[in-house]
């Protein structure tokens, strides 16, 4: 089971925001008193609504956009992008909950399509290497 501080962190929407998707059935889960719980086909089908897609998109412009025009870019800093086919919901989380360990700042994205799991990654390299490195050992 997930919380939504979990969902907020793995995929980066605020708390906000995902009240409101839950409000709308957007996003659907259960209420424990005042604790919002979901499993993990509750985040599948969230992973596949047009609002998760759309802010995903226009989240990954955005990023790429300002690391192509040098926008906040410091010398040691890497774009990364890869695929890691058929990760499991404890495997995403397993990488959500490793890119808090990292040294430096960054921008994390990843998302789910028919090839697998898309990573994308824009900060210090050395933390890059880490994450592959993670990434690759799943």
């Amino acid at each position: 089971m997930y919380t939504l501080k979990n969902i907020e962190e793995m995929f980066g929407f605020s708390e906000r925001t995902l009240r409101r998707y839950l409000s709308k059935g957007i996003l659907k889960g259960t209420k424990e008193g005042t604790t919002w719980k979901f499993s993990d086909e509750d985040v599948s089908e969230f992973l596949q609504t047009q609002e998760f897609d759309a802010r995903v998109k226009k989240n990954k412009f955005i990023q790429l956009f300002d690391f192509a025009n040098g926008n906040g870019v410091k010398e040691d800093t890497v774009l990364l992008m890869f695929y890691k086919e058929k990760l499991s919901m404890k495997q995403s989380k397993d990488i959500s909950l490793f890119m808090k360990n990292l040294d430096y700042g960054f921008q994390f994205n990843m998302t789910k399509n028919s090839r697998g799991h898309l990573i994308q990654f824009i900060g210090h390299e050395d933390d890059g290497v880490r994450l592959k490195k993670f990434v690759n050992e799943l």
